[in-house]
């Protein structure tokens, strides 16, 4: 397995793979892949599995959790641009390990999830995709009334509008 420490590897790349990824077959030769515990456990599929178990066991991927700081962190965000609505523990997990490894390497993210590539654009990560196109912008996500059309912050806890009690629906807004 390869050495990770701080000191002979400052600013080396690694590749932080989220599900996709690794449904993807995406594992870098020339550098460090890194994922968390939930991302394996997300892997279903019998050819996934295999894979990830066959690049574990020869020290190709490595599992690394992220730090508490850094989980905070994305939280924090994925509540300002939206995101939260759309991105599961898992995802923020895997956004949270990328910040916590900007401290040693310059983490590129693979995934194929839009909302995680929104995130990672907000935090400055650098990101790439595996079998899509990737997004071009950010996004920002908020919640507005069917009937009335007033519109709520993204951490709002309500599924009904409580001026006029219709459904609230997700929509994307252009954010910077």
């Amino acid at each position: 397995m390869a050495n990770f420490s701080h000191s002979n590897n400052k600013k080396g790349k690694v590749y932080v793979l989220d599900t996709s990824a690794i449904i993807g077959r995406f594992l870098s030769s020339d550098s460090a892949n890194m994922t968390t515990n939930g991302v394996i456990r997300e892997i279903k599929d019998f050819n996934s599995r295999i894979f990830t178990e066959d690049a574990l066991e020869d020290g190709r991927l490595e599992v690394r959790e992220p730090e508490k700081w850094a989980i905070k962190r994305v939280q924090s965000i994925m509540e300002t641009s939206g995101d939260i609505l759309r991105l599961s523990e898992v995802d923020t997990e895997i956004l949270a390990l990328a910040v916590t490894l900007t401290e040693s390497y310059e983490p590129i993210l693979v995934t194929d999830d839009y909302s995680i590539q929104n995130l990672s654009k907000i935090l400055k990560i650098l990101y790439r995709s595996v079998l899509t196109q990737g997004i071009e912008e950010v996004y920002r996500w908020i919640l507005i009334c069917q009937g009335c059309k007033k519109q709520y912050p993204p951490q709002y806890k309500g599924e009904d509008c409580e001026i006029c009690g219709s459904k609230l629906f997700k929509r994307r807004i252009k954010g910077s």
